[in-house]
């Protein structure tokens, strides 16, 4: 069955899916109290709060929006709607959609496996809540906005810096690099314990000492943000001539170019259309923020949260092989067991999610058209709104690829690791 008709982002629900061993794509997931992934709040421009449970939005509606209301419920995240809102299928098509969905498993895909999970390190950057991190300090309402906006700054790397109270034990004791851990030992080579190869941890209770917990929720998404930190700390090696009190700044600014650089050129285009991708950052955007002053706080669009960007949890394989000691050594969804009256109300009311990822299912697994347009926008937007943006300074040019247009995330690696093979695996 090919899902045309008409598609909306209704009711932002999204599919009864299990998370185990997925990246979790909480772009929705935003306030402390609800962060585990079971129900998420978001708050919606022009709408109110609304709540979600595991299975789909409840019933009750959000809550109205009046003056007094919006000013005192301090959003803990802005959505917006970049389209119009329209009916939702039932309940019990949705459940059996989801399964049909997960029964169908998944085929091996030309996208390399690491950028699944590149994407929930990019989707937790985009979605941290830099407020979070800066709790029991003054935080002035402009920063506190910004905090809870969507960018890509890399706050979930850096935290609110070394200069912030609560921050400052991500770092390091002079301040400019940022902290590594010690993996725990398996016996003899080469499964020893080994320096700078985990992320910090508490002693005690070995929780990551980060600033995003959710970057610790499996191996390849922590090991993606140890990559991070090593690149930070190789750019602040490589700038020992740079006057001290500068030379945090500095290795910051270049550290989160070079990495919009290569989500722009490297990773974006591999889930994306490329043409869509090319068009978008070369003539901008045609529905989402149409001429929002860059400097303006961006809002998130809801169809990107809950359908276009929950591509990455249909990237998972069905298992992987890790490193020598942990080797864990085709489907596309049917939907027979769906009524007909079911199949009717899908096809008039396409729920976005599933459209996206039926149309990527019908592409190699790359989204175009609706989702490569939704996604491509929303991260220009995102960077275009950044404290340092490559979108605001076009002239700029990457220095620590093989050329001045060329940095991938496989530059970023070599970079990182001294492109020396002990360092990247040194398990095999």
């Amino acid at each position: 069955m090919e899902a045309h008709g008409h598609v909306t982002a209704a009711d932002v629900d999204v599919p009864d899916v299990s998370d185990d061993g997925a990246p979790e794509t909480d772009v929705i997931d935003q306030e402390p109290a609800s962060r585990g992934h079971g129900s998420e709040s978001f708050f919606i421009l022009g709408e109110g709060l609304v709540s979600t449970s595991r299975g789909g939005r409840e019933d009750a509606p959000a809550q109205p929006v009046t003056a007094a209301t919006a000013a005192a419920q301090a959003p803990p995240f802005r959505f917006t709607r970049s389209g119009p809102k329209g009916g939702r299928i039932s309940r019990p098509a949705r459940r059996k959609i989801a399964k049909a969905m997960t029964d169908g498993g998944g085929t091996d895909s030309d996208i390399p496996a690491g950028y699944t999970y590149l994407g929930q390190f990019i989707d937790h950057d985009l979605t941290f809540d830099r407020t979070d991190v800066m709790l029991g300090e003054d935080i002035a309402p402009p920063d506190m906005l910004q905090g809870r906006s969507p960018s890509l700054d890399l706050d979930s790397l850096y935290g609110a810096g070394p200069d912030d109270p609560v921050s400052e034990k991500f770092y390091e004791a002079d301040g400019k690099r940022l902290k590594m851990g010690k993996t725990q030992g398996l016996g003899g080579p080469p499964f020893q314990a080994r320096d700078g190869f985990d992320l910090p941890r508490h002693p005690e209770r070995k929780k990551a000492t980060i600033p995003d917990f959710r970057n610790d929720e499996n191996l390849v998404v922590a090991q993606t943000h140890l990559a991070f930190i090593r690149f930070h700390n190789r750019v602040v090696a490589e700038l020992a001539d740079v006057p001290a009190g500068q030379r945090f700044k500095r290795a910051r600014r270049q550290v989160t170019k070079h990495y919009q650089w290569m989500v722009r050129h490297d990773y974006l285009p591999r889930i994306c259309d490329p043409g869509v991708v090319d068009d978008v950052f070369a003539n901008g955007r045609k529905f989402f923020e149409v001429g929002a002053d860059p400097t303006e706080v961006p809002t998130m669009p809801v169809e990107f949260s809950v359908a276009a960007f929950r591509l990455g949890h249909s990237m998972i394989r069905a298992k992987y092989n890790w490193n020598l000691a942990f080797d864990n050594g085709d489907g596309g969804a049917s939907l027979a067991g769906l009524s007909a009256d079911q199949r009717a109300a899908l096809t008039e009311r396409t729920p976005l999610w599933f459209y996206v990822l039926r149309e990527a299912e019908f592409n190699g697994g790359k989204l175009r058209g609706v989702g490569a347009r939704i996604v491509a926008e929303t991260f220009h937007r995102a960077i275009e709104g950044s404290q340092f943006s490559i979108v605001r300074d076009p002239a700029w040019r990457p220095t620590l690829g093989p050329n001045s247009t060329t940095f991938r995330m496989v530059d970023l690696l070599l970079f990182a690791f001294e492109g020396k093979k002990t360092l990247l695996a040194p398990v095999g």
